[in-house]
C-alpha cells in the first residue's frame, strides 16, 4: 500500500488529475461488458456524439491512455477492450472521431487478439509497431 502512495505521489499533477476520470470511466465500462455486446457499449458511450473536432495534441490523449493502464492494474479484467472503449467514450465525449480497432494474429498456432484506439488513423493508446501485428477486423463502427 504504501508502495503505490509513494508512486501516486511522485506522479506529475496533470498525471495524477487523469486517475480519478479514467477510474471512474473504466469501472463503468467494466461492468457494461458483463452485460453487453461490443456494438451496444459503443452505440452507449459516445456513438451520438457529434464529432467535430481534429486531434491536436495527441499527447493529452497518450497520456490518459497511460492512466487508464495504470488504475487497471487494480481494476480486475481490465485488458485492452475494456481500456480501449473506455479511451474511445473519453475521447467522443470530447469531440474526437476515436475508432476501436480490433486485431488477431495467428503465434505458433494460438490466436491472439488485441483491441486499441486510433483517431485520424493513429493508434493513441499502443505503438504502430505493435498493433501492425494485427490484421484488423473490419466492423462498423
Amino acid at each position: 500500500m504504501m508502495a503505490r502512495i509513494k508512486r501516486l505521489r511522485a506522479l506529475e499533477p496533470h498525471e495524477r488529475n487523469d486517475l480519478w476520470p479514467a477510474a471512474w470511466r473504466l469501472l463503468v465500462v467494466r461492468l457494461l461488458l458483463v452485460f453487453f455486446n461490443i456494438g451496444r457499449i459503443q452505440r452507449r458511450l459516445g456513438g451520438a456524439h457529434p464529432v467535430s473536432r481534429t486531434l491536436e495534441d495527441p499527447a493529452i490523449w497518450q497520456r490518459r491512455a497511460t492512466a487508464l493502464r495504470r488504475v487497471g492494474v487494480v481494476i480486475p479484467g481490465s485488458r485492452c477492450l475494456a481500456r480501449a472503449l473506455a479511451l474511445r467514450w473519453w475521447m467522443r465525449s470530447a469531440g474526437l472521431d476515436a475508432r476501436l480497432k480490433l486485431g488477431v494474429r495467428r503465434d505458433q498456432g494460438q490466436t491472439h487478439s488485441h483491441a486499441w484506439v486510433e483517431c485520424a488513423g493513429k493508434p493513441i493508446d499502443d505503438q504502430p509497431e505493435t498493433v501492425a501485428q494485427f490484421r484488423v477486423v473490419e466492423w462498423a463502427d
